[in-house]
């Protein structure tokens, strides 16, 4: 019996894809700096862009597939967690003032239940032109306590 020959078909993928040249954006690159300051001073990491799957783990096998594609499609733009354990301590989230599509409004409602009902602790940030590294400093002591301080 002679052996039928598969055709492969090579993918161009540059029909598809073309690099980024920057991770973040500009507004992005502005508050890691600021942030990453003040991450240092709490004895904290600072991680950028993290899928929320990262974050919770799903139980359920049958809804896995499902969840794990939900979760999967969102992320969180900042998380602090601790240096010898990488323990969450709080997540942050950037929010345009300027987006209010039907998108961003439904994915800002899940992640809002699903952070809630878990307790994880987010703290939303509208996007201005001046971030004050003082006042977020603040905040995040407010919301995670400053037990972490050196």
């Amino acid at each position: 019996m002679e052996e039928k020959k598969r055709k492969i078909f090579k993918v161009k993928y540059t029909n598809y894809f073309e690099p980024k040249k920057y991770l973040l954006t500009y507004t992005e690159i502005k508050f890691y700096n600021n942030l990453f300051e003040i991450a240092e001073r709490l004895n904290l990491v600072l991680y950028t862009r993290v899928s929320i799957y990262e974050l919770v783990n799903i139980k359920d096998t049958l809804y896995k597939r499902i969840a794990f594609r939900q979760c999967g499609h969102y992320t969180v733009d900042f998380v602090l967690a601790t240096k010898d354990t990488s323990e969450i301590k709080l997540c942050i989230q950037l929010i345009d003032p300027y987006t209010d599509n039907v998108k961003t409004l439904k994915r800002q409602k899940f992640v809002d239940d699903l952070f809630d009902e878990l307790n994880i602790k987010l703290l939303k940030i509208k996007i201005t032109d001046e971030f004050n590294k003082d006042y977020m400093e603040i905040d995040i002591n407010n919301i995670i306590g400053n037990q972490f301080i050196k």
